[in-house]
């Protein structure tokens, strides 16, 4: 421990000031050093004395060579700041000079200092054609133009423009409609079959199907029931199927069951009733 040489307060090793009182202590330590351990300084000198030969100028109390104040009559000892001119190295750093020479523009300096070229004068702008005009010629305006400019300028229209052949009515083409036709064989007589009809009756007159081909005017149709045979349209094909007559109908002399049908082909032969006494040939056009 260090004691205060001012207060006598006990100060931990190595403090360079008084805790109490801020007295520098490096003095203390310094005389510590040289005065031995054994050797304790003597405190009852007479007022004004002092071991170091230093006393209060007011009170005459012993003071330290480095106090800055009484601790007897707190007198206030002018301190004398130390010379370190020579002593202590200065720890400014030298001033660098800088060349100009090396030193580099920025880049803004650099942006004032580049003059700016001269731009070159923007070229005239071409004038606006009129596309209409360009591709389709220019037009006559009709207010300004004679009615006979105006005649010629149509007249020469039309005879650039290319002439659309006129169709040849002579080669119109025709719709090729199929027809059939049946073929009695016992009169040679042809019968059309109607092409409006999807399903055609064949039979004699009667109150509840009436007949669209009707056989009564025929040699022998008394052997064909009123409700004989249907001949049922599908597109380009015909069937012909019975209806359950009295007497049965055959094609190609076989017969044909009722409720089956049968496609006819151009040539077949089929008959109403037995015997083969009422009898027809399929014919196409």
């Amino acid at each position: 421990m260090v004691d205060c040489p001012n207060c006598h307060h006990s100060n931990p090793d190595g403090a360079e000031q008084c805790e109490a009182c801020f007295t520098p202590l490096a003095a203390t330590e310094h005389v510590a050093s040289i005065v031995p351990p054994t050797q304790t300084p003597n405190h009852n000198l007479a007022k004004g004395q002092s071991s170091s030969g230093v006393s209060c100028p007011n009170c005459g109390s012993s003071i330290q060579p480095e106090a800055t104040f009484c601790g007897e009559c707190g007198e206030r000892f002018a301190v004398q700041t130390p010379n370190l001119s020579k002593s202590q190295p200065s720890t400014i750093p030298p001033t660098i000079a800088i060349s100009e020479k090396n030193v580099t523009p920025s880049a803004a300096e650099e942006l004032e200092m580049t003059p700016i070229p001269d731009l070159a004068p923007l070229p005239d702008p071409e004038p606006i054609v009129n596309l209409e005009e360009e591709f389709l010629g220019v037009q006559p305006d009709p207010k300004q133009t004679s009615p006979g400019e105006l005649e010629q300028a149509i007249s020469e229209v039309s005879s650039s423009a290319p002439s659309t052949p006129a169709p040849n009515q002579g080669q119109a083409t025709q719709l090729q409609l199929q027809s059939a036709k049946l073929l009695h064989v016992q009169t040679n007589n042809t019968i059309d079959l109607p092409q409006t009809l999807n399903l055609i009756h064949i039979g004699k007159p009667n109150d509840v199907i009436p007949p669209d081909i009707d056989v009564s005017g025929f040699p022998n149709s008394d052997i064909v029931s009123r409700c004989h045979a249907n001949i049922r349209v599908e597109g380009d094909n015909y069937f012909l199927e019975d209806v359950g007559s009295s007497n049965g109908t055959y094609v190609n002399h076989v017969p044909l069951p009722t409720g089956n049908r049968h496609k006819l082909r151009a040539g077949d032969r089929f008959s109403l009733g037995k015997g083969d006494k009422v009898t027809f040939i399929f014919q196409m056009n």
